[in-house]
Formats: C-alpha cells, sequence, structure tokens
C-alpha cells in the first residue's frame, strides 16, 4: 500500500495512495505530487477526496481558504489594529480544516422547506447538482450554515445567527 504521510491543521495525516500490485510507483508518485500542490493551495488532499466523493465542487480559484486569505491581506493593508488582524487570523485558521477546501459561489437554492437569509453564509457553499448526495448535503449545510453574514456591527446585533467580517459569531442570541 502507498502511502503519503502529511501535516494539515496541525493534525499528522495520511493519505493512501493504492495497492502495489494495481498502483505502479511512477503512479504513486504523481499521486504524491498532486497532494503537494493541493497543500501548497492551502487544501486538504483527504478533505478533497471526499469531498469529490461526496460530489461537491471545488473551485481552486474560489475556495473559502483562499478568500479568507485575500481578506486577511485586504483588512492587513488598511491598517487594522494588531488585535483584530490576530482574532481575524485564528478564526481563519480554526475554520481552515473545515471549510478551507469547500468552493465558494454567489448563491444557490436549498431543497429546505425553510427560507435561508438573503446574506446566508451557505449561498457561499457549491455542490453539484447531479450528486447522488446533493438533497442530503444541502439540508445539511443549509441547517449548519445559516449564518447571516454582518457588514457592521448593528447588523451584527439585528440578527438571531450572524458572523462578521473579524470573526466574531453569535448563534441563538448567544455571542462568542
Amino acid at each position: 500500500m502507498w502511502r503519503y504521510e502529511y501535516k494539515y491543521g496541525g493534525k499528522r495525516k495520511t493519505l493512501a495512495l493504492g495497492k502495489d500490485p494495481i498502483r505502479s510507483l511512477g503512479e504513486a508518485r504523481r499521486a504524491r505530487d498532486d497532494a503537494k500542490e493541493q497543500l501548497e493551495k492551502r487544501i486538504d488532499p483527504s478533505q478533497s477526496r471526499k469531498l469529490e466523493k461526496l460530489g461537491i465542487t471545488l473551485a481552486a480559484a474560489n475556495t473559502f481558504g483562499l478568500i479568507a486569505e485575500e481578506w486577511l491581506q485586504k483588512i492587513g493593508r488598511e491598517g487594522r489594529a494588531d488585535v483584530t488582524l490576530t482574532k481575524a487570523r485564528w478564526f481563519a485558521k480554526l475554520l481552515a480544516p473545515s471549510l478551507g477546501c469547500y468552493g465558494v459561489r454567489v448563491q444557490r437554492q436549498p431543497a429546505t422547506g425553510h427560507a435561508l437569509h438573503v446574506r446566508a453564509l451557505v449561498h457561499r457553499l457549491a455542490i453539484k447538482p447531479d450528486s447522488p448526495f446533493y438533497a442530503w448535503l444541502d439540508r445539511e449545510i443549509a441547517r449548519r450554515f445559516d449564518y447571516a453574514c454582518a457588514e457592521t456591527l448593528d447588523a451584527f446585533r439585528r440578527e438571531e445567527r450572524a458572523v462578521t467580517r473579524t470573526g466574531q459569531t453569535k448563534a441563538r442570541r448567544t455571542p462568542h
């Protein structure tokens, strides 16, 4: 069995690259190199493989992790306070292992019956519609990521569930 051991999100991980008689050493090395390229783009190769099996589209240029990195650079250029930058980096790092490789797009309509917030975080995740898991994933993502993306502190206070650009989250009237 060919395996590739790597570190992602501060954790050691192992990626299976295939069995010896089925996959040659050259093929295993190419698979390892592909995994290294994903790591350079801050995409977890094992998470990527799982998502591909589930049918979630990975838009390499528009992943949550890459957009978060661009945003961190932007607020750094704007001269935000060091405490704000530290908090934002901490939040982006916290979300990276679970959301970093998800593709981001403008908007999608959930299969659930309840209406989602117009600025909900769920609209920034993309699922392939032809996936056999589409309905289930759509319901789960709508249930778990229905947080309004608040632009101002007043908007944050008005919402029941919200997340700010600085990383502050609020769910069920409890700020964190």
